[in-house]
């Protein structure tokens, strides 16, 4: 049987203070040609950590990646990243996609950016939508498709060029359940005709659809087994739910998802770009299809966030929420972290809106503006690297209290409410540790009240 892709030993260490926390540890395993495995377990359990060590987008602490054979573990940034354009297909949870452009754009840009014509780059896309059941949906743009229609056109993309396997890290976490067994069912019908897919997933229903399933605790493999493999359906009426377009094609904004009129430049909620020049397009088939850009001894962006975890672990040990809590503890909130990106001028957050999300600010400053009583705001603060911001959204999901206006070109870690309540579900002493805070709070709260 044909090896495709083979761990040994892996291990990845993040350094903190003067303890080592393990990400992964000593872990090993050989994934097949025609395999259908699921990689399962908890949030900070080490799976998708694994799948990107996997997939040459971050490189171990120590041990050897083999892709067909070829140990990949010490090539250059510029190999790594042919190896990965070649190799492998990459699915995301979050689809991905360009909102302004057409599912068949989508599914070209990685090879536009390989240099491939564009006569046999459409050609290529379109069958590629056509192996996904959406040949007839290729001009359509991702909010004229359903979230199981989106995220078969970024199966499409990941099967573009052919890999030799699609690793998809948690395909169905956006999805209701009929979108997921259609998903599902896509992956098991592509692996029926001699595709390897590797699944990261926390759903034991979506695992259960796998022929193998490899389980991870606290960085190490568990438990590996062979597994009867449960056929999943497609819904008999699929679909049914796709958004009407809108009329005038107007234009999506990336980041809020709100609708805008054609031919503007920002949003006009959150004033981020609507429009991705050239540049913009090019850097987005680089990470989409897994090549660096052209400078030799480029990183790509995961392999750039994970040279900065170790920085991000002591930012969270300086934020008065996350102060007390061990590097096990904190080690568990980084797959939880999302990075993003303002202009200068971006409205982060508005006062009165609802409290989503926290923030921790890794480039740039931010200004902090209060409006009482209709009189203009006024500006309270400025904050600056390794400052955090939005902690009582986490808490309580109380309104915003401040209007947040990006002052430079801003990148900041973000924490959803949604992702943390997850975290706090999956893990106790975590529970039971903003619980103690949030009690302390609204005691503090309380006490001002009487005074």
């Amino acid at each position: 049987m044909t090896i495709v892709v083979e761990g040994r030993q892996l291990s990845k260490v993040y350094r903190m203070e003067r303890e080592d926390v393990y990400a992964l540890n000593d872990v090993s395993l050989v994934v097949n040609q025609g395999d259908l495995v699921a990689l399962v377990g908890k949030s900070g359990s080490g799976t998708s950590t694994l799948l990107h060590i996997l997939g040459c987008l971050q490189r171990p602490t120590s041990g050897l990646v083999l892709v067909e054979g070829k140990d990949v573990t010490r090539l250059s940034d510029r190999d790594l990243a042919q190896t990965r354009g070649q190799k492998i297909g990459f699915v995301f949870q979050a689809f991905n996609l360009l909102p302004n452009e057409s599912a068949l754009r989508n599914v070209e840009l990685p090879l536009e950016y390989q240099g491939v014509p564009s006569g046999e780059r459409r050609e290529r896309a379109q069958r590629a939508l056509e192996e996904v059941g959406l040949g007839d949906r290729a001009e359509h743009h991702p909010d004229e498709l359903a979230g199981g229609q989106r995220q078969r056109v970024a199966i499409a993309r990941a099967l573009v060029h052919n890999p030799s396997v699609i690793l998809a890290d948690e395909p169905t976490g956006a999805l209701d359940s009929r979108s997921s067994a259609e998903v599902m069912a896509l992956f098991q019908k592509l692996n029926d005709q001699g595709r390897t897919v590797v699944i990261v997933t926390h759903d034991a229903t979506i695992a259960s659809h796998c022929r193998r399933l490899i389980t991870l605790t606290d960085g190490r493999i568990v438990d590996s087994r062979e597994a009867p493999r449960t056929p999943a359906s497609l819904p008999t009426a699929v679909d049914d739910a796709v958004p009407q377009a809108p009329a005038g094609r107007r234009l999506v904004c990336p980041r809020c998802s709100s609708d805008n009129a054609p031919g503007g430049e920002t949003c006009q909620r959150c004033t981020f770009p609507l429009s991705l020049t050239t540049e913009d397009k090019k850097l987005i088939g680089q990470r989409l299809s897994g090549v660096s850009p052209g400078l030799s001894g480029v990183e790509s962006p995961i392999e750039k966030a994970d040279v900065r975890w170790q920085g991000l672990l002591e930012e969270l040990r300086k934020t008065p929420l996350f102060a007390e809590l061990g590097p096990k503890n904190l080690t568990k909130l980084l797959p939880a972290l999302e990075e993003q990106r303002y202009p200068r001028g971006a409205t982060i957050i508005r006062q009165g809106d609802p409290g989503d999300s926290f923030y921790i600010l890794r480039q740039g400053s931010v200004r902090v503006a209060r409006e009482r009583h209709g009189i203009y705001p006024a500006v309270l603060a400025t904050l600056g690297p390794g400052e955090g911001f939005g902690e009582m959204a986490l808490l309580t999901g109380q309104p915003r209290s401040a209007t947040i206006t990006a002052s430079t070109y801003v990148v900041v870690w973000r924490l959803s409410q949604e992702a943390f309540q997850e975290l706090l579900r999956e893990n106790l002493s975590l529970a039971l540790h903003f619980n103690r805070i949030v009690s302390q709070r609204l005691q503090v709260l309380q006490q001002r009240l009487l005074s």
